[in-house]
């Protein structure tokens, strides 16, 4: 029975593996290469979720898929987004978590309406300065890559909730990392620069401590500047 506030969904089991419903394809531990034809229904789903298929790469006919809102390919051997990547422009979700990808490309600033990307434990090194035109960007997946500096681009993305570092070598001074937190609800930090799980509340307690030490050094200094100007004044020729 249904009523106002339910949502009747209709499912078709393919096979064990393969799941067909009103909102899209669910496709788990099989090893496809390519996406069932689904016909004039193809361009009406929003959802796929490939899961566990050994792929390499992206099937052909994903992009077929035109009304996309939420992908996930995760747990495969995708070695690269590709750049075509662009040509989902109503895209919500993306999620490649646990693939061999090993960069982004700068086609996903096409990705306007992007609100979650996910891209934990891959092999990527560098974030393309790209991302920061994202900006309706809430929540981002970096955990265990291989990522050593942030571009500073990223300060522009001021609706970000979650930005997820862990186990990456970061080597960024203190200062670099400060930028954009305000913005952030949670940080999550790298295991040397920042503590797991580390809070905006926290960062600010150090930020603002940083702040009062460095400015009672520049008092002095200039104090004793000051008294080192007074004595010479004095002293008699």
């Amino acid at each position: 029975m249904s009523g106002p506030n339910m949502v009747e969904t209709t499912s078709k089991v393919i096979d064990e593996n393969i799941i067909v419903d009103d909102r899209g394809v669910i496709i788990k531990d099989t090893k496809i290469t390519e996406l069932p034809d689904l016909g004039e229904a193809t361009k009406e789903k929003t959802h796929i979720i490939l899961q566990r298929n050994e792929l390499s790469e992206f099937p052909s006919n994903i992009y077929n898929f035109s009304a996309l809102s939420h992908l996930s390919i995760m747990n495969n051997n995708i070695l690269a987004i590709p750049k075509e990547i662009e040509v989902f422009a109503d895209l919500l979700v993306l999620k490649l978590d646990n693939n061999k990808i090993t960069e982004i490309p700068d086609s996903i600033k096409n990705l306007t309406n992007l609100y979650t990307l996910s891209l934990s434990n891959n092999m990527i090194k560098d974030i393309s300065p790209e991302i920061a035109s994202l900006k309706n960007l809430r929540f981002i997946y970096f955990k265990g890559n291989n990522i050593k500096r942030l571009p500073k681009e990223l300060a522009k993305l001021t609706n970000l909730i979650v930005l997820d570092l862990r186990d990456n070598p970061l080597e960024m001074s203190d200062d670099e990392l400060n930028y954009g937190r305000r913005s952030l609800k949670r940080i999550f930090g790298n295991r040397v620069i920042l503590r797991n799980k580390q809070t905006v509340a926290g960062l600010t307690r150090n930020i603002a401590k940083n702040y009062l030490i460095r400015t009672a050094l520049a008092v002095l200094i200039s104090i004793l500047l000051i008294w080192a100007s007074t004595k010479t004044k004095l002293l008699p020729f």
